[in-house]
């Protein structure tokens, strides 16, 4: 405490003294009971007013959301922590409040909204310029981003909002707030732990004496699933087969979702985040596949991993008119596959299962409403001819689902067999010995098995047969040209190239 600090206190404390001993000789004065000593002490605090008054400038995580840390400090000072008047109205200095990375993040997350389109197809909710849906569109945030609610409560139709730049107002049936929003960034991976500039040991217990299990790299970002009792761990995943707890004080927590962007922004968003988002996925999801020990089988896991790049955990319902029931996994189950997939995990573990969609539901009717997505997902029914669509809470219990051990375990399983009943179609039924050609093969029946068996038979034909084809150098040229001009495959040109530059490598 400086000197100017100090002398003030001193004056303060000086002022109280005096006016406490006014008061008890005013009480002897009048012939009163004399003022007891505790009755002192609360005499000269009545004499001051204290007013514990909010500030605009609330601890929060920084622009880019990270929490800001101060090298190996776990608590942060925040300045606008109140102030604290004299019976003059003079402010007096106050000591500032400390928070704690988490506690920041905490502070981030008041007054959050987060964008839940749900079903609907679109791929932004739309900041208008007043509550109405005609009135002019200022900016656009994306399923999953956020935005600081500035009016608006519960039942209203309408929320004020300010996200990035943008301020205007938005549907409120759109948007999560409170506990909601805070599950779906962990279920959305979008709270980040950004490691410094030197490796972390990843801990197998959040513990400070607990056996390392692995490296989180320096200068790396991985997604935080939870923290643990006294916020002081946070339980991250470096792939699906390597997670564990880090030290909070060691990291940065980062919130990753979107903020609202102007139209022609928001378009070279999505194409940014659409490479970016794959590029990750795939390089996460082939780290977490054990090798097979079969270089073909290893080569086609790959090609595909990148071509079907998706989060263990993640679940849709269908994004266009061709499709018409829910997708799910690392590797995109549809329709009667996804509910395979689903009702495998359930059967490997069915008391974990059960427990993990229970934790996903809240509210009166939670467990009822548990109980009977369990049921459908055990049922023998075809979700392809229900057109089976998942409500959120739903969506959260399956994500649940494919995310846990069992799912993982499934899943890798899963992989596993379906690429070597491809690899056997492609060897067997077209007697190939060429990984290249195989490779392309099981890459087109993954998408779709009826229009690969249809451009693959048009091929062989052309060379007169499978021998002919599987001899032939210009095999694989021709193939990838059939398979652009069929009316299916050849809507997904960069899918197309890519496995043909990859396969072409397989070649040398």
């Amino acid at each position: 405490m400086n000197l100017e600090k100090k002398k003030k206190y001193i004056a303060i404390g000086s002022t109280v003294t005096v006016l406490a001993v006014s008061a008890i000789f005013y009480t002897i004065s009048n012939h009163e009971k004399p003022v007891e000593v505790k009755d002192m002490k609360n005499a000269a605090g009545a004499m001051m007013e204290v007013k514990n008054e909010s500030t605009t400038e609330k601890a929060t995580i920084e622009e880019s959301t990270e929490a800001p840390g101060k090298g190996d400090n776990e608590e942060e000072t925040v300045s606008g922590t109140g102030n604290v008047e004299d019976y003059n109205g003079e402010n007096i200095a106050v000591p500032k409040k400390k928070l704690t990375k988490y506690e920041k993040f905490e502070a981030a997350l008041d007054g959050m909204g987060l964008v839940d389109l749900g079903g609907s197809r679109v791929e932004a909710l739309y900041v208008h310029e007043e509550m109405d849906k005609e009135s002019k569109v200022t900016g656009y945030i994306a399923n999953g981003g956020r935005m600081k609610i500035l009016e608006g409560t519960d039942g209203d139709e309408w929320y004020k909002i300010k996200s990035g730049k943008i301020t205007g107002y938005v549907r409120s049936k759109y948007v999560l707030t409170g506990k909601d929003a805070k599950k779906t960034l962990f279920y959305n991976k979008d709270v980040i732990a950004r490691v410094g500039d030197e490796n972390l040991s990843i801990l197998a217990n959040s513990k400070r004496n607990s056996a390392a299990l692995a490296i989180a790299y320096k200068d790396t970002e991985y997604p935080i699933e939870k923290f643990n009792k006294n916020k002081k761990y946070a339980y991250i995943k470096r792939t699906a087969t390597i997670s564990g707890w880090v030290p909070v004080k060691d990291i940065k927590i980062v919130i990753n979702a979107p903020k609202a962007m102007t139209k022609s922004r928001f378009k070279k968003y999505l194409t940014e985040f659409t490479e970016k988002e794959k590029e990750a996925l795939e390089d996460y999801l082939y780290q977490s596949i054990s090798s097979t020990g079969n270089s073909l089988m290893d080569s086609v896991i790959k090609l595909i991993s990148h071509n079907e790049s998706g989060d263990f955990k993640s679940a849709r319902n269908p994004r266009s008119s061709g499709e018409k029931t829910i997708t799910v996994g690392a590797w995109q189950w549809y329709g009667e596959n996804a509910h395979s997939v689903l009702k495998e995990i359930c059967n490997s573990n069915r008391d974990k299962a059960q427990d993990l969609i229970e934790d996903s539901f809240s509210g009166r009717r939670g467990r009822e409403k548990a109980e009977k997505l369990l049921r459908d997902i055990l049922s023998g029914s075809n979700w392809v001819n229900e057109n089976r669509i998942f409500s959120n809470q739903e969506l959260v219990a399956i994500k649940a689902l494919l995310g846990s051990d069992l799912g993982i375990s499934v899943q890798n399983a899963r992989i596993k067999s379906d690429i070597q009943a491809k690899v056997s179609v492609a060897i067997r039924t077209y007697n190939l010995s060429n990984d290249s050609l195989v490779a392309y093969i099981c890459d087109l029946y993954w998408q779709n098995p009826a229009q690969a068996k249809t451009v693959v038979d048009g091929c062989i034909e052309h060379f007169g047969g499978t021998r002919g084809f599987a001899r032939s150098n210009r095999a694989l040229r021709y193939l990838h040209r059939a398979a652009l001009d069929n009316h299916l495959f050849g809507r997904y040109t960069d899918r197309r190239e890519y496995a043909y530059t990859y396969c072409r490598e397989l070649e040398n």
